[in-house]
């Protein structure tokens, strides 16, 4: 399994560990530029698609949840990474897979093979948005187009979870990102003087 793991993981870069432990401060900026980068993702929206087709969002609360913004490059948000999260510990943890976590090697293959489901389910749940008809009606070059973007987004908060796990920032991208989300979602319903009919509320006050 372990050399399967490393022909795989060859072509899935790593974010090293830091070459000292850092100073607070240090994390903090490297946490607030995870942040700042996530917060534009979302704000970005997928090129090949229609806005005028994305209408109303019934599952606005599983959005926040999972940190995903619809018709963005955030549009799968941490979706991919905790999907393969729970299904690795819960491989490994009932004994599925045997794979010893008390050791360096095993960790190591832990850690690979949860990159590899995360990119795996990126690609499972891009697929099922396009060719589910989330996007509408797209030509085969807009699915591919669509798809990339979905993958490279997937693909860079996979890395940011991975930058702040290894010591670089604090905390986890996941929780990190679901807390932006939430205070995101506050701030608008809050201020806003009329709620987005993208984002499943009402017009006027």
């Amino acid at each position: 399994m372990s050399s399967v793991v490393d022909a795989l993981l060859r072509f899935v870069p790593e974010v090293p560990r830091p070459p000292r432990r850092l100073r607070l401060g240090e994390r903090l900026f490297w946490t607030a530029l995870v942040l700042l980068l996530y917060m534009a993702l979302s704000q970005v929206p997928l090129y090949g698609i229609r806005w005028s087709e994305q209408g109303y969002q019934p599952m606005l609360l599983i959005q926040v949840i999972m940190a995903s913004r619809r018709g963005t490059l955030m549009e799968l948000g941490i979706g991919p990474l905790v999907t393969a999260g729970i299904v690795w510990q819960l491989l490994v943890g009932s004994g599925i897979v045997e794979l010893d976590l008390t050791t360096r090697e095993g960790r190591r293959i832990y850690a690979g093979v949860q990159k590899l489901l995360t990119i795996f389910f990126a690609l499972f749940e891009a697929l099922a948005y396009i060719w589910g008809g989330v996007y509408g009606a797209l030509s085969p070059a807009a699915q591919l187009i669509v798809l990339a973007q979905l993958m490279v987004a997937s693909f860079i908060v996979m890395l940011m979870d991975d930058m702040l796990e290894k010591g670089w920032g604090l905390g986890s991208a996941v929780s990190l990102f679901i807390a932006a989300g939430v205070a995101q979602q506050i701030f608008w319903e809050l201020f806003a003087p009329i709620g987005p009919v993208g984002d499943g509320l009402l017009d006027g006050p």
